[in-house]
């Protein structure tokens, strides 16, 4: 019935499970619901894997041939981005500068630091998962990597930490590709089939190409080769681009669209960002602002990927389904053809030797795409391995549910998504147009002139004075907004955030590099962290106009500042604050500024008059 939320499903079997003369009973009452969220979403893709599509994998073994069987934390975790890359790319310093902060187990440096595949993910302290416990845990989605053996579970490893960006994506590091057949040799495991594993999870792979390390050995075009399948998720980093000039740049970027066009198949060129990602700043200023749009362009697609998951995750089935549709219909095939007595071996070597017209007359009989079948090498390398007269006859009852999926509930469960991203869009605008309503009643300073969009601010400075003086006399003015504004602790001071910024500094050598001469916390980077400048960079980009003239104005960010809760004498201060050269407009420092203003305020800090010159934004002091 309408309004009713779906059972929660699991893609365990157990004595429950539903019988298959029942399926099409029950695929009928599944396709009624209608879900109120996108975790309902997810439980229906549980329950129709588990009752329609499991059956037909188990009795196919498709988890041989193909992905290992999805279990319910395959499709409840988040959007995973994996990242690959020769070493000494920078694969490490991008995700530390996506954290803002280092990880644990991070190790950086020009030699191959990382031998080992890391998983980042989100926890509330700092620590690290051996591959072995990782990967008994059902509660994560890694259980199906010990089909690679012990000497890939060395090298497998989870950092959990606390930041903003992994509250909605997991990265996964990878060990520098190599060349030369000693290092290939010497990993001890399959690297190509682990990357691809990760890549038929991953709702993004980021290949990084170094500007002055443009070679694709061989290892790594092996591993892009196993990538094939997943080429909508592919995109391309040149890092490192500030360290060659604009005709030298020219140069790199034809000579690396010309290396990968040999490599990835597709007449399509995959999506390309050219930058610098690391915390300290460009030494060839040349490009800065091409260089800063095209970041932003890739945080905005990083930060896109959770809203875009279920979407995604729905594709995800629809493309196995496609295959495991298709690997049965082989199986059963190559059953056919064996003998019922004698010669089994003999029609075995036969078939797999002949395998290429095995697959035309299936594709020819059932009148199937050519895109729908696996790779014939591969296919046949694993076929060989088994009994064909141990394999199972088609059966068309399984067949039947499976295509029922396909052609009906999953068209349903996009309709309902479609509507619930819809209703939560509209709950947004709605629940933000509320807040407006009832700041401007509540609070009478806020007035609906000063709360217009197309003001660049809330007031002028001469106003703030203003309306800062009178919150600090005397009066019921006065009551109300210290009645807003908790004292602040008496051992936290603006002050002592110099220190803060300065502490990571603090504890690296001596011969660190930067400034040696420079005040503490006085650097780029520790502004950076500072502020959490990277986590602020992603909603930055995301206002409308940011990725184009690199500056917002102030009714842009009026409704960030409204959530805060804020008295409004304290958001014209702390805006004006912000607002550093005074244009009435904030570029990203600025906004990462304001964002940190308005954090330590709720928290109970009190404004300065003016900004201490340590929280200066690092554009502005020059």
């Amino acid at each position: 019935p309408a309004g009713q939320t779906p059972p929660r499903a699991s893609c365990s079997r157990g004595p429950g499970q539903i019988s298959l003369p029942a399926m099409a009973a029950a695929a009928g009452a599944g396709a009624r619901h209608r879900f109120s969220s996108t975790e309902d979403v997810a439980n229906e893709l549980k329950r129709l894997y588990t009752t329609y599509q499991r059956p037909l994998e188990e009795n196919y073994l498709y988890g041989e041939f193909h992905s290992p069987i999805l279990t319910d934390a395959d499709i409840d975790s988040k959007p995973m981005v994996l990242l690959l890359g020769q070493y000494s790319v920078g694969k490490t310093t991008f995700i530390k500068h996506l954290l803002g902060r280092d990880f644990p187990g991070m190790r950086i440096g020009p030699e191959p630091t990382t031998d080992r595949f890391t998983i980042i993910m989100s926890g509330e302290e700092d620590r690290t998962i051996p591959g072995n416990a990782l990967a008994v845990d059902r509660d994560m989605p890694f259980t199906s990597l010990q089909r690679f053996g012990t000497n890939f579970m060395s090298r497998l490893e989870a950092a959990q930490c606390k930041a903003p960006v992994l509250e909605r994506v997991t990265l996964v590091d990878t060990p520098g590709v190599l060349s030369g057949e000693k290092q290939r040799a010497g990993r001890m495991y399959d690297f190509p089939r682990v990357v691809e594993w990760f890549a038929a999870r991953a709702d993004m792979i980021l290949l990084l190409f170094d500007a002055h390390k443009l070679d694709i050995s061989d290892e790594f075009k092996s591993t892009i080769e196993a990538l094939r399948g997943n080429d909508d998720k592919i995109r391309v980093v040149m890092n490192k681009a500030d360290m060659v000039t604009g005709q030298q740049l020219m140069r790199v970027y034809g000579a690396l669209m010309w290396a990968l066009g040999k490599v990835i198949g597709t007449p399509e060129v995959p999506r390309v960002y050219i930058g610098s990602f690391a915390d300290f700043g460009y030494k060839n200023r040349e490009f800065e602002v091409m260089f800063r749009r095209e970041q932003s362009d890739l945080l905005r697609d990083l930060m896109a990927l959770p809203g875009n998951s279920a979407t995604r995750k729905v594709n995800e089935m629809v493309k196995r389904a496609r295959l495991a549709r298709v690997h049965a219909l082989i199986i059963s095939h190559l059953k056919q053809k064996m003998p019922s007595l004698w010669g089994h071996k003999k029609t075995q070597e036969k078939l797999v030797a002949n395998m290429p017209q095995e697959f035309f007359e299936v594709m020819k009989a059932h009148r199937l795409p050519k895109g729908d079948f696996p790779d014939i090498a591969r296919f046949r390398e694993v076929a060989a391995t088994f009994d064909f007269s141990k394999f199972k006859h088609l059966d068309k009852r399984l067949l039947a549910a499976l295509d029922e999926v396909v052609s009906s509930h999953i068209p349903a469960i996009l309709s309902e998504l479609s509507r619930i991203q819809a209703e939560e869009i509209r709950r947004d605008r709605e629940l933000a147009a509320s807040a407006d309503t009832i700041l401007a009643i509540t609070d009478g300073v806020i007035s609906s002139k000063r709360l217009d969009a197309a003001t660049p601010g809330f007031t002028d400075a001469s106003a703030m004075r203003h309306e800062t003086a009178s919150s600090t006399g005397s009066g019921g003015a006065s009551a109300a907004a210290g009645a807003a504004t908790p004292p602040p602790p008496a051992a936290t001071s603006w002050a002592s955030t110099a220190a803060a910024a300065a502490a990571p500094a603090a504890e690296s050598a001596s011969g660190a590099a930067g400034n040696p001469f420079a005040s503490p916390g006085s650097d780029s980077a520790s502004w950076s962290r500072m502020v959490n400048k990277t986590a602020r960079d992603a909603d930055f980009f995301r206002i409308p106009g940011a990725s184009e003239a690199y500056k917002v104005a102030g009714g842009e960010v009026r409704d960030t500042m409204l959530a805060s809760g804020l008295a409004a004498p304290q958001l014209s201060k702390i805006f004006n604050l912000s607002d550093h050269d005074s244009d009435g407009y904030l570029d990203d420092e600025e906004y990462a500024l304001l964002r940190y203003l308005l954090e330590a305020v709720a928290d109970g800090m009190e404004l300065p008059d003016t900004l201490p010159e340590h929280m200066v934004p690092p554009k502005q002091r020059r």
